[in-house]
Formats: C-alpha cells, sequence, structure tokens
C-alpha cells in the first residue's frame, strides 16, 4: 500500500508519496489517497496534476 498526499504552494502543485499514512499525518495532510501499487499512485498523479511540478517524498 502506497499513501499519496499534495498541496499547492506558489501555484505549484507538489505530491508526497510515503509508505506509512502516519508520517503524512505528521505533516499536517488530513486528504490522503491510497494505492495498492506505486506505479498506479504515480499514474494517478501524472494523470491529475499533468501540467505541474512533483516532487516525490519517500517515508
Amino acid at each position: 500500500m502506497i499513501y499519496v498526499a499534495t498541496e499547492r504552494r506558489e501555484g505549484t502543485i507538489k505530491a508526497y508519496f510515503s509508505k506509512n499514512k502516519k508520517a503524512l499525518k505528521e505533516m499536517g495532510f488530513n486528504w490522503i489517497a491510497h494505492f495498492e501499487s506505486e506505479t498506479k499512485a504515480v499514474i494517478w498523479v501524472n494523470e491529475n496534476y499533468l501540467n505541474n511540478i512533483k516532487e516525490f517524498l519517500y517515508g
């Protein structure tokens, strides 16, 4: 299971990936999506935020 949280700062969307939901909660994220595989999570981010820069954080 992999978890994804996103935020918008200064017009840029950042996607944070973690294998631990608690790590994202500690960062202050309330809305966290979950996926069965890392590939599905990356595809979801790319489809939803295709024109934005993505930064990845693995926990």
